[in-house]
């Protein structure tokens, strides 16, 4: 019999190659031992890709392949006849994926009695698009109640507050990862109070725009260390940025496809994280200004600064670009003394950048930079930075 040992670092080989579906399905034809173990890694999400989007009554679905959804049919009757216990490999559970099938209900809760390894529940699709659907979300809410062991889970505002505070409290309360979609204003202080209720949460993700969870911001004030805001559609938020205020061990703060109205920057810019080692800016509206003044506030314990294709840097006039630039290059050497990591990306390409910057980059670790106008690839240098190494590259891509 194999040692633990053995099949530990196989696992973690194969772990290694997890994204890789092609690679697993190779390892998975060399033996029966070896297929024994990888076989965990094809099936713990497989409906992430072995999916199509479908256009269906003016609202986007997911059509899962019927040759995965085959599979997993036999089991809804506790089938005996295949090599592997399929199901009980599943770690990710995604209703989407399941939503459009007239037997979906009964393929999620068989997962559900199957599988002790999920740990992951999306359920950000509920009470969305197409009406007729909408008593299936409430029957997948209901099969719900035995998934205790859930770390990460994925919402949106629209579930009755009833369930926030009855149901979910009471299940989910040991969460590490929350992601919630709102999309309605009159709905959100079940959402703080859930928030509330878990036992130590670290990673939130909001989307669409910043609700009303002041309180609970307040009571995971010692245990949030990320927080992401993305793609943000609505004109206004509800809430204030103000109650970010009270995440005072904030390790990340990302901002992606999130357009920072003034007041917002203002509001940021008061805000002091004392832990904050990672600030992330990718597709964001912010004004250069305002940028600077929150690098300024929080670049003190930076080890990380990411700023990936903002608005200001899409001028047509290359002098205000560079500009901007010089302007952050100063306040960043000025300001970020720890940083290691720096990430650029601009349709600006030019020597030029490398020249701003150079104070900065001959100290990194890592330096990351991308020319997004003309498609050239990712330019990725590690220390010791070289600069002649940077520009003798960006001649060769030339």
């Amino acid at each position: 019999m194999a040692s633990k040992l053995y099949i530990d670092v196989l696992n973690n080989i194969f772990e290694y190659n997890k994204d890789d579906i092609s690679t697993l399905h190779s390892i998975l034809l060399v033996n029966r031992f070896w297929a024994r173990i990888v076989v965990e890694l094809l099936w713990e999400n497989p409906f992430s890709y072995a999916h199509v989007k479908v256009k269906l009554h003016n609202h986007y679905v997911y059509k899962t392949y019927d040759k995965l959804l085959n599979v997993y049919r036999l089991f809804i009757d506790d089938c005996k006849e295949l090599l592997f216990d399929y199901p009980s490999f599943i770690k990710t559970l995604n209703w989407k994926y399941l939503r459009c099938e007239d037997d979906g209900v009964q393929l999620f809760n068989m997962f559900i009695r199957k599988s002790t390894k999920i740990t992951e529940l999306k359920l950000n699709c509920l009470n969305r698009g197409i009406e007729k659907y909408y008593a299936r979300d409430e029957e997948v809410l209901r099969c719900v109640k035995s998934l205790s062991q859930i770390k990460s889970l994925k919402i949106n505002d629209k579930i009755p507050s009833y369930w926030y505070l009855e149901i979910f409290s009471d299940i989910f309360n040991d969460l590490n990862t929350l992601t919630v979609d709102c999309y309605v204003s009159n709905n959100l202080h079940g959402l703080s109070e859930f928030i509330q209720a878990q036992k130590s949460l670290k990673n939130l993700i909001i989307r669409n725009f910043f609700p009303i969870i002041k309180e609970g911001l307040k009571a995971q004030s010692n245990s949030i260390k990320y927080i992401k805001l993305a793609k943000n559609r609505v004109k206004e938020n509800v809430e204030s940025l103000t109650s970010l205020q009270y995440c005072s061990n904030l390790e990340t703060l990302e901002f992606s496809f999130w357009n920072l109205k003034k007041n917002e920057c203002q509001t940021l810019s008061k805000i002091i994280f004392p832990n904050l080692r990672s600030l992330i800016f990718d597709h964001s509206k912010i004004d250069c200004e305002d940028l600077i003044n929150m690098i300024k506030v929080n670049g003190s314990n930076l080890k990380y600064l990411c700023l990936t294709n903002l608005h200001f840097l899409w001028s047509v006039e290359t002098n205000l670009i560079e500009i901007d630039l010089i302007e952050i290059s100063k306040n960043i050497k000025q300001f970020c003394s720890q940083l290691s990591t720096f990430k650029l990306q601009t349709y600006w390409e030019h020597k030029s950048i490398i020249y701003i910057f150079q104070d900065i980059i001959i100290n990194l670790e890592f330096f990351t930079l991308e020319f997004l106008k003309s498609g050239k690839p990712l330019l990725e240098f590690k220390a010791p930075i070289n600069l002649e190494n940077i520009l003798t590259t960006m001649d060769e891509l030339k």
